[in-house]
């Protein structure tokens, strides 16, 4: 069975580690099918705004991704979604070059400072109480 959980240590440091991401500052999401890590996404909230700090596929480029990566790339990106919805973040931004193509592809468009953002409802559903 895959899940993506939010993991602690010894994870964080491991899949961190040289990314300059400070892992007392963001969650890390890991994409796993029992114990294999498929991929994961390092996120975190800032004013009211989830910052995709790094998405990445074991064994992928995302900007060469096959059919398979392509949609474990896509879970990912809807369970920092989720994740980000559940914080209140309106919006989805992500400052990471690599796969800005795959981010084109979601939705994403260029803001006027160079950042990829997209509207957190495009992609999570926020069911209103009546």
């Amino acid at each position: 069975m895959i899940t993506i959980l939010p993991v602690g240590e010894p994870d964080k440091s491991k899949y961190l580690q040289g990314t300059g991401i400070r892992e007392d500052a963001c969650e890390l999401l890991l994409m796993k099918d029992k114990e294999d890590v498929l991929g994961g996404v390092a996120v975190t909230i800032e004013n009211s705004e989830l910052l995709l700090l790094k998405l990445f596929v074991e064994g992928a480029d995302l900007s060469a991704l096959t059919a398979e990566q392509r949609f474990m790339a896509d879970s990912l990106l809807r369970a920092a979604a989720s994740y980000g919805a559940n914080q209140y973040a309106y919006r989805i931004i992500s400052e990471q070059k690599e796969g800005a193509d795959f981010f084109r592809g979601e939705g994403f468009a260029l803001d006027d400072s160079g950042r990829m953002v997209l509207p957190t409802s495009a992609i999570v559903k926020i069911c209103k109480e009546s």
